[in-house]
């Protein structure tokens, strides 16, 4: 059997099958395109929250970041320096003493012949304050005093010279003042019996006549007449290096 095909109809065929076949290609490039957009976008999404998180980061209004330092802190040294008064009784303080600026005070009633007063540190600087109201202390000398940096003998009220006994104050820098009334009081002092180690001073209002005197085998002493007048230094039969 023989069939005959016009050719417009073959020509109208072809036209509708590559019409498809077109439309196909298309859809599928425009598949493809849709795919890669949306891949752009979400990446391009998910830099832009990672933008805005790390300026949310950065804020200046944020509080300081906290730092771990493992609980170590700044070292605090907690020893609290020692004071105290002295009683009118003996007495006796040595391990009461700290690596501090200690202070100790006393008058003439509570500075006694039984006192002991010793610091084992020599790297502080402590202070025996003593106040005399008569110009002299008259239950010298004390047993011992000894580590005690700096002792200053304060005469508040006189009616002749200070007499100052500082046997067995030992390796001290002693200082001698007159806070008496300077129009009425007496300018002059006498210090007996310094020690190794020691020095004296003249200091307030002592403006007279001063004498010093050491012990009889003191090594190392040392005398500052202030603004004293005249100044006489006696030392014992074997001082060295005064």
């Amino acid at each position: 059997m023989n069939m005959i095909v016009n050719k417009s109809d073959l020509v109208g065929y072809e036209a509708v099958d590559r019409t498809t076949a077109k439309k196909e290609a298309l859809a599928k490039l425009v598949a493809a395109w849709e795919s890669k957009q949306a891949k752009k976008a979400a990446r391009f999404g998910g830099l832009g929250f990672l933008a805005v998180s790390l300026a949310a980061c950065n804020s200046s209004s944020d509080p300081d970041p906290v730092v771990d330092t493992g609980g170590a802190t700044e070292e605090t040294n907690l020893v609290t320096a020692h004071t105290a008064t002295l009683a009118t009784t003996t007495d006796y303080i040595t391990s009461d003493f700290t690596d501090q600026d200690d202070t100790i005070t006393a008058d003439a009633t509570q500075f006694t012949a039984g006192d002991v007063l010793v610091d084992s540190t020599t790297t502080d600087s402590d202070t025996l304050n003593v106040t005399l109201a008569g110009g002299t202390n008259a239950s010298a000398p004390v047993g011992t005093i000894s580590g005690i940096e700096n002792v200053n003998f304060d005469n508040t009220s006189l009616t002749t010279d200070s007499a100052i006994n500082i046997d067995n104050i030992i390796g001290a820098s002693v200082t001698v003042n007159h806070s008496a009334n300077p129009l009425v009081a007496p300018t002059g002092s006498a210090v007996t019996n310094l020690e190794s180690g020691s020095s004296v001073t003249m200091g307030t209002n002592i403006t007279g006549t001063v004498t010093a005197t050491t012990t009889a085998s003191a090594t190392g002493a040392t005398v500052n007449g202030g603004s004293s007048a005249n100044l006489s230094v006696t030392s014992g039969a074997t001082n060295t290096n005064l």
